[in-house]
């Protein structure tokens, strides 16, 4: 080959490269990054405000914080929440597990006390979530909120991860059968028993409380503002006892909304109409005739929990999934 057409070969060669180069340029200028997801609307106190919380910071036992997903009224002189109002639906689920991110709540303003994560170790008291790390499954943002310890109630531990946790379960089997939740749990009172023994305070001065409640509106609308008369309502009051919590399950706890707020001192359904309010706040949720079946954990057997179901039925699920019942007297819960 001549040295003038090898040159004609390389000119064209380079060439070649070079709208290669200016190709990707392209593509990489075009590249246009996925919008933000749209940010959540807040619906965590279209149930009401039970206390009539403010976000004044003067009001320190009774103070309006505002997350993104959910409601507190805190209160600082018993160092934990009044209360925690949320709503639940689908959307808030996904696949995104506990992220264990236990941390002082930035958003207290300045002159509040910060609880720390370690000042329940060695108590005989868990670190109980209200809102619990599995209703904010969605991503890993939403469920580290759940770990402020705003978010934290001391709360024995065969309470926390037996009949109170059930509920929990209960909540989610409504939203996956299609409801949707609003939830308002709380605490009042002093003095439990842990697995340490009885306590009045833990920590730097956190309150033990004596009582756990949860009260629940579940409804096949969309919003408070559609709620009707065909809601479920669910009014539960724990104590804070490993001794009492043992072999109950949160279906013995059931009581009405009406006895709530007198022990609590809160009024709840304020964002309702009057008629629904009075007719809800009477109401005593009848699980045996449930419209989404609750089974209620017992017990072990043979490395197995045992379930009571609504007819009295003992029994186990198989590795297959399927019930095997045992005599009725090894679920001797009462």
């Amino acid at each position: 080959m001549s040295n003038s057409p090898r040159k004609l070969f390389i000119l064209a060669f380079l060439l070649s490269l070079s709208i290669l180069s200016c190709n990707r340029t392209v593509q990489v200028d075009s590249f246009v990054p996925p919008p933000e997801p749209e940010p959540r609307a807040f619906t965590h106190l279209d149930l009401g405000n039970p206390t009539k919380a403010t976000e004044d910071p003067n009001n320190k036992d009774n103070f309006l914080l505002k997350k993104s997903t959910y409601a507190i009224s805190y209160n600082n002189a018993l160092r934990h929440a009044n209360w925690v109002s949320w709503e639940l639906n689908s959307t808030y689920l996904g696949s995104t597990g506990r992220t264990n991110s236990f941390a002082p709540d930035a958003l207290l303003p300045m002159g509040f006390i910060q609880v720390r994560p370690d000042e329940f170790f060695t108590t005989g008291f868990d670190r109980g979530h209200v809102l619990p790390s599995a209703d904010r499954t969605f991503n890993s943002t939403e469920n580290r909120e759940t770990f402020l310890m705003t978010n934290m109630l001391p709360q024995a531990p065969d309470l926390n991860r037996k009949s109170w946790n059930n509920l929990e379960q209960y909540c989610r089997d409504l939203v996956r059968s299609g409801y949707t939740l609003f939830v308002v749990a709380g605490a009042y009172g002093t003095g439990g028993d842990g697995s340490a023994g009885a306590a009045s305070s833990v920590g730097d001065g956190v309150n033990v409380p004596q009582r756990n409640y949860k009260v629940i509106v579940a409804t096949r609308e969309t919003s408070v503002s559609k709620i009707m008369n065909d809601a479920i309502v669910i009014a539960t009051d724990f104590p804070n006892s490993n001794e009492v919590a043992n072999k109950r399950d949160w279906v013995r706890f059931i009581t009405t909304a009406t006895d709530i707020e007198k022990d609590a001192k809160i009024s709840l359904f304020t964002g309702l109409s009057t008629t629904l309010q009075n007719d809800f706040r009477k109401r005593l949720f009848a699980y045996e005739d449930a419209r989404v079946s609750v089974d209620t954990p017992c017990k072990q057997f043979e490395n197995r929990s045992l379930y009571v179901g609504k007819s009295g039925g003992c029994y186990y699920f198989t590795s297959g999934g399927n019930k095997s019942y045992v005599d009725r007297s090894l679920c001797d819960c009462e």
